[in-house]
């Protein structure tokens, strides 16, 4: 609905205004009167947006009425209006995968959709490219292939650039160049008073350090400034299916791959999925077209299912990835994160991970629809030690540990299993934390600073306690300065904010 007229607005509105908060419908009108694209309920665009969702359970909140910015200047416009509103909150919905509702859904408020800031400028002198927000990851590693560059990104094409962005971000890329943050080199934000400002290196450096990963706490961006890097037009990927007759070779695999691969081209992911069998799939990506022999030699020798690796290009391996954003379904998830096991007591650490979560989807198995994984995800020291050579970022791992993220994802049915299911995965992450804790304590596990990746949480859970207190205390400080009056902190319904 691009030319609506006030009148068919007035209409639209006085047809919904039982549900809908009188601020709110005139906050509407006021930016459609200045010119920034509105969608109103009953409209076809206003149920595309919603539509558009990872979770049935985001898709189901209705907004007062969705404000699509085209430009810096229609976000400063609509972050003014909602302002002076006093009582309009508000959420920002970039791709719309976290399934935790109200992070890029909300009911009785206003949805900020950045679907208009599709921008993709590459820079070929300064080896750049922006960004829009609203752009899906396949959307922008499809826009640079035919310049032989790409960007660090998500796994999924699928997946929202502004919300990985401002997550911190792990990609297939990483081992070679950080976390998609450190990438950054310069935000465009609008912050708290409309105004618009650049943060990067020499321009508002306090604001650029606390943005490489955390969160929407500090401005709206409309424009990712990021690096780009020269790019094979062929890598080696895909992804491998398994029985869960090999699961003793496949948890040996995955830890013999976390502990020993020095290969930074090398990266995977490890599944384990119950939906009610057991089924193991593995992304593996090598960015080349031919990966040695010996780097994923201890998953090749294990028996699959089905095979989809091959050499096709990175857009090509993103696209194919999408089979796995699962639409129709309501979805909890949570995460921790251990130092790698390794030693004599690894194998039996590492397996313990596994067997705990296998114990918390014994105990949903009675939910309608249930389909319960567990993601396990290396982090290895080469990420952290190329995060701290480009600046750093918020979350800060210590470069001194290879790392293992662990992430519960449960879909399900309906409404009526929110309470069984959320409980379930809120007792995936606080009885994996304690055995971790204890494991430390037994020194089976180093005591080591053990944060949390940002994308992979719960909305319950607690990334800023998790954060170095100095860390904490600098983006407190930058939320003070850009944000006294906590307008992103107590307007904003979603994310997890600082104070």
């Amino acid at each position: 609905m691009h030319s609506i007229t006030l009148k068919a607005a007035l209409a639209l509105l006085g047809a919904t205004s039982v549900a809908a908060s009188f601020a709110n419908n005139r906050l509407c009108l006021k930016l459609l009167a200045q010119g920034v694209e509105v969608d109103l309920p009953t409209t076809s665009d206003y149920e595309t947006e919603q539509i558009n969702y990872w979770s049935t359970a985001c898709s189901s909140l209705r907004p007062d009425c969705i404000i699509a910015p085209k430009n810096a200047q229609d976000m400063a416009r609509a972050v003014a209006a909602i302002r002076e509103s006093n009582t309009t909150r508000f959420a920002i919905k970039s791709g719309g995968h976290s399934p935790n509702t109200l992070f890029s859904s909300i009911e009785d408020g206003v949805l900020i959709s950045t679907r208009n800031l599709k921008q993709i400028t590459y820079n070929e002198q300064s080896q750049t490219a922006v960004l829009g927000p609203g752009l899906k990851w396949e959307e922008a590693v499809g826009g640079l292939k035919d310049k032989g560059q790409v960007v660090v990104g998500g796994r999924l094409g699928g997946i929202g650039v502004g919300g990985l962005l401002l997550g911190g971000g792990l990609s297939f890329l990483s081992s070679q160049y950080g976390w998609a943050a450190n990438n950054v080199v310069n935000f465009e934000v609008v912050l708290a008073n409309a105004t618009i400002v650049n943060a990067n290196a020499t321009s508002n450096p306090d604001l650029y350090a606390v943005m490489k990963g955390g969160s929407g706490n500090f401005g709206i961006v409309t424009a990712f400034t990021v690096k780009t890097h020269p790019q094979d037009p062929e890598i080696w990927g895909g992804t491998m299916f398994y029985s869960g007759n090999y699961s003793h070779e496949l948890t040996q695999a995955i830890r013999d791959f976390a502990e020993y691969n020095t290969d930074d081209k090398a990266s995977i992911i490890g599944t384990i999925n119950r939906n009610p069998s057991l089924l193991w799939v593995i992304f593996l990506t090598y960015n080349g077209p031919t990966p040695p022999d010996d780097v994923f030699r201890n998953f090749t020798q294990v028996p699959a299912i089905r095979n989809l690796t091959k050499k096709q290009s990175y857009h090509s391996l993103m696209l194919a990835n999408d089979q796995f954003i699962t639409h129709g379904k309501r979805f909890a998830i949570g995460a921790e994160t251990s130092v790698h096991p390794t030693g004599p007591n690894g194998p039996a650490v590492f397996q313990s991970f596994i067997d705990h979560w296998n114990n918390i989807t014994d105990s949903l198995t009675s939910v309608p629809g249930m389909a319960s994984s567990l993601a396990l995800q290396p982090l290895p020291r080469s990420i952290t030690t190329k995060a701290k050579e480009s600046g750093g970022d918020v979350v800060g791992f210590d470069p001194k540990y290879d790392y293992m993220l662990l992430q519960i994802a449960v879909s399900y049915n309906n409404s009526a299993s929110d309470s069984i299911v959320e409980d379930g995965a809120r007792r995936y992450y606080t009885g994996q934390r304690q055995m971790i804790d204890q494991f430390t304590q037994e020194g089976k596990l180093p005591s080591a600073y053990t944060p949390l990746y940002l994308n992979d949480l719960n909305a319950c859970q607690d990334f800023w306690g998790r954060i170095s207190q100095a860390t904490r205390d600098k983006a407190l400080a930058v939320r003070r300065a850009v944000d006294p009056k906590q307008f992103f902190q107590k307007r904003a319904t979603g994310g997890f904010h600082l104070g």
